[in-house]
């Protein structure tokens, strides 16, 4: 992953080819204590884990998608910490050879060609779980 620009709190990333987002992004904002963000960006992926939230089972759904190249459409998301471990919550949209798009909240991602990310960095963030629907939320 390189730095590419940094304006004030805006940062843009770029991630490279086999890099696995989350793993790689996470190591970036522990070196530079960053607790808190939002981000977009686009490019490819050869490999991502995608899942469903279930509301009213409060469970997820998960599939895998490999075997090919995809284009990642958007991806989205944002930064906190609890009780000293990373969250970084995203969601994507990806396309296949066919333009079939899916997309949803995004476990894992392998970078196809580039990935590239503008990283608006904010003041530390943190989640505790909601009861009611049972994720953890921004709080």
């Amino acid at each position: 992953m390189q730095l590419l620009q940094e304006t004030g709190s805006l940062l843009i990333l770029r991630f490279s080819k086999g890099e696995e987002f989350k793993k790689t992004f996470e190591v970036f904002l522990k070196e530079r204590d960053i607790k808190g963000g939002f981000f977009y960006g686009l490019g490819g992926a050869i490999s991502a884990k995608v899942q469903y939230y279930n509301l009213e089972q409060k469970e997820y759904r998960t599939k895998e998608f490999s075997g090919g190249h995809f284009e990642v459409t958007n991806i989205t998301g944002n930064v906190a910490v609890t009780e000293g471990t990373y969250i970084i919550h995203t969601h994507a949209t990806l396309a296949d050879e066919k333009f079939a798009a899916f997309g949803g909240d995004v476990s894992e991602l392998v970078v196809g060609g580039t990935l590239e990310i503008l990283f608006t960095v904010l003041n530390p963030m943190e989640r505790k779980l909601d009861e009611e629907v049972g994720l953890s939320t921004l709080s």
